[in-house]
């Protein structure tokens, strides 16, 4: 009887008469755009000056969920280079990217390059991440950093404290809701003015570095609308550096488009 049963089945699935679905499939991180993401990140280590493009950009930003944890390890890679353009990568993403905030705050405190820490920095306003361990360590760095205008070094142009605390300035700005936002705004703007007379050539190209900065900063603080007037001002200076043409038209039309932090 048995065998007969089993015949009858036979005889059955060969007649198309049981529709036997196939087990479930079992989902897995797509193998080639894991591949990819590890190219693009070890393609961050001999891109000299250039930054992440707009299609390195896209591909992590639509493929989030699973290029995050690459991103998150790129933070921590031993190339400075790396860890730059990781930050740079998730602050471009912006606010879909902030459960990498976590992973930027600890990178930050541990952090022992200048030019990484200002782009940790400027991903963390970006991700709008504001919990209130951010904002103190923000706040802390702030307190510490010297405001005085000195200019780069010739040999390795490094930036200053005063460049790192304008930074943290934008950032805070962004993040912090008390009183303290006004202040921190207006520690980014007092640079948009023109230069005093008697500084000295040395002061005067500090100051220069200063105002680019500045300018940069401004572009991630939506809402500071009272920067407009200061920047219109720039525009109209007659001793303008070139970079003054380029950059603050943009930076202008990002603040008069933004909705506020």
């Amino acid at each position: 009887m048995r065998a007969q049963s089993m015949v009858l089945l036979i005889l059955l699935l060969a007649a198309g008469c049981l529709d036997v679905a196939p087990p479930p499939p079992v989902v897995t991180p797509s193998r080639p755009n894991v591949n990819r993401a590890d190219q693009y990140i070890s393609s961050w280590t001999s891109m000299g000056m250039w930054m992440p493009d707009g299609q390195q950009i896209q591909f992590f930003r639509s493929d989030f969920a699973q290029s995050k944890d690459k991103l998150q390890g790129a933070l921590a890679a031993k190339d400075a280079d790396v860890r730059q353009r990781a930050a740079y990568v998730i602050q471009k993403i912006g606010k879909d990217a902030r459960t990498c905030g976590p992973e930027l705050l600890e990178r930050l405190k541990v952090e022992p390059v200048r030019l990484v820490r200002i782009y940790i920095i400027d991903a963390l306003a970006a991700v709008r991440y504001d919990v209130p361990d951010a904002i103190t360590e923000l706040a802390r760095r702030f307190e510490s950093l010297s405001d005085e205008n000195i200019p780069r070094s010739p040999v390795d142009y490094e930036y200053a404290d005063v460049d790192e605390k304008i930074n943290i300035a934008a950032a805070l700005y962004v993040l912090n809701k008390d009183a303290n936002k006004e202040r921190y705004l207006q520690f980014v703007t007092q640079w948009l003015k023109a230069p005093a007379s008697n500084l000295s050539h040395e002061e005067l190209r500090g100051y220069g570095e200063r105002r680019w900065v500045a300018v940069i900063s401004l572009e991630g603080m939506p809402g500071a609308t009272s920067a407009v007037p200061l920047l219109e001002a720039m525009l109209e200076e007659k001793s303008a550096e070139p970079w003054v043409a380029i950059h603050v038209p943009r930076v202008l039309k990002a603040l008069r488009q933004g909705d506020g932090p």
